[in-house]
């Protein structure tokens, strides 16, 4: 970004904080809106515990986990429906219903079908498997069918063609649906703990859930405050290394 961007972009951060002042003085509940000083503080306190990094580590090891899955399940099933009219026209329906379908009935559903310990992870596969598959779809329609065409004539081996001329032209699609497959992935996730609330899935839901439950507001503002920190250096990060990549390609 430009100076001239980074400079609105603090004030857009200022202007937020300056609403959440003056709205927190005129509510004047901290049950309702905590003070900005409560919420930090709250935020240096859960700093210098173990518990919040433990629950950090437990909610993305489930993520990193979840996403490695979808990732070789939506290229291969990706491939699969580009190389073959019949798997592309057989996964439809299934991509169709999964796109479409409430997440909250998706993780209501699985909450009584396959339990409580195991939703978060299932339906995280379930949010970003689809989103994989697509990018992988979508990379393979942006290329010319002159690069086809020729791809088709080469005699070389179809594998090393595939990896070596086809795989670089799709894989900066692969990436930007895997930047939004991150964002989704990790808000399903969390919101699965909240709601299934099983000490088995310790994480950051489960922090919230319990502050929730104990009306701790100042500290379930300091925990989304975190939880949003650690989100958006996670997608800028892929961002970064999505244009870094489009550059070298």
């Amino acid at each position: 970004m430009k100076k001239r961007d980074y400079l609105f972009y603090t004030l857009g951060i200022l202007l937020l904080f300056i609403i959440w002042f003056f709205s927190s003085i005129i509510t004047n509940q901290e049950l309702i809106l905590p003070k900005i000083s409560s919420v930090f503080k709250e935020l240096g306190l859960l700093l210098i515990k173990k518990d919040i990094y433990l629950a950090i580590y437990g909610s993305f090891i489930r993520v990193l986990l979840g996403f490695t899955i979808s990732l070789i399940v939506g290229i291969f099933l990706g491939v699969l429906a580009n190389r073959f009219r019949f798997f592309e026209l057989l996964f439809k329906p299934m991509y169709l219903i999964v796109k479409n379908v409430p997440t909250a009935s998706v993780l209501l559903l699985l909450l009584i079908m396959v339990g409580f310990s195991k939703t978060p992870l299932i339906l995280l596969l379930i949010v970003t498997i689809p989103i994989i598959y697509q990018s992988t779809i979508y990379g393979f329609q942006t290329i010319s069918n002159d690069i086809k065409d020729i791809n088709k004539l080469d005699n070389a081996n179809n594998l090393m063609n595939f990896f070596q001329v086809i795989l670089p032209l799709v894989l900066p699609s692969i990436i930007n649906g895997v930047i939004i497959a991150i964002g989704v992935g990790i808000k399903a996730e969390v919101m699965a703990e909240i709601l299934s609330g099983s000490t088995k899935n310790n994480g950051i839901g489960l922090l919230l859930k319990y502050a929730r439950d104990n009306l701790e507001i100042a500290k379930l503002f300091a925990i989304t405050i975190l939880f949003i920190i650690i989100t958006i250096f996670i997608e800028q990060t892929m961002s970064f290394l999505h244009k870094k990549y489009q550059i070298t390609y």
